[in-house]
């Protein structure tokens, strides 16, 4: 019982400071009539604005902008529609839907009549071979562009397996992914050294493996000795260009890396 009261006694108390609270903020207004005219006045301005905006023939659609090579089709035409009324973001999903290989499509409205529509690409950062080369961004979306050999431009991921790897989607193979997170290391090295790998090797997830300019392999180890691995690689790198040794390999699993000549033909 002694709790209770307790309670209903602080409930109760509230009620009068919340009146009195009311009270003063309305004596207030009382006393300085002119902030109550000025909130009236920007209250019916905005009010006035907005039904404007709602009504006008100057806020009507008369143009939807969109690049002239595009592909994407509105189920509805947005023409003589109130640029207000404009659902911008289920157009933006509508429209994405039907290209799902594009990052996003953003939909904008160009005050006072347009609606801007632009498709956003994907960047791929990757690719990996299915049947041909596939591109792949860095969430893993393999992009349906498919190239009959590899491309220079991007490092190719090897050693992925069975898996669920498939153009027009975004893959879970958590090879692929590895791949994506060791790429994303050693893009945050060096230009000089992020230029040089041309493949990841990740057949192996303990055992992971780069290629230098297609000729120099690198073993790495596991994902979470690679940024000390990656440190003492760029270190090798320099010992190999001061003394212009011909290395074959690098292994940088230890503390002292080791470097594998090439053999002669």
């Amino acid at each position: 019982m002694g709790r209770r009261a307790k309670r209903t006694r602080r409930v109760v108390g509230v009620v009068p400071h919340a009146l009195r609270q009311a009270g003063a903020g309305l004596w207030w207004f009382i006393r300085h009539p002119h902030a109550l005219i000025v909130s009236l006045l920007i209250g019916l301005t905005g009010w006035a604005v907005w039904s404007y905006g709602q009504q006008a023939d100057a806020f009507r659609v008369v143009d939807v902008r969109m690049p002239q090579d595009s592909t994407l089709k509105l189920r509805q035409p947005l023409a003589g529609q109130n640029i207000w009324d404009v659902p911008l973001g289920l157009v933006s999903q509508e429209l994405h839907a039907q290209q799902p290989w594009l990052r996003e499509v953003r939909v904008v409205r160009d005050l006072p009549n347009a609606i801007r529509i632009t498709p956003v690409l994907r960047r791929p950062v990757a690719q990996v071979q299915l049947e041909r080369w596939y591109p792949v961004d860095a969430t893993g979306f393999v992009l349906p562009q498919p190239h009959p050999e590899a491309s220079r431009e991007w490092v190719r991921v090897t050693g992925l397996g069975i898996g669920d790897v498939k153009p027009g989607r975004t893959s879970g193979n958590a090879r692929l992914q590895l791949a994506l997170r060791v790429r994303e290391m050693i893009g945050r090295r060096p230009a000089s050294l992020a230029r040089r790998v041309t493949e990841i090797q990740v057949t192996d997830a303990a055992q992971i493996r780069l290629m230098l300019d297609d000729a120099i392999e690198v073993r790495c180890g596991n994902e979470a000795e690679l940024g000390p691995a990656l440190q003492r690689l760029q270190a090798a790198l320099k010992v190999i260009a001061r003394q212009q040794l011909p290395a074959a390999y690098i292994d940088v699993r230890f503390n002292e890396p080791v470097i594998g000549p090439a053999l002669d033909s």
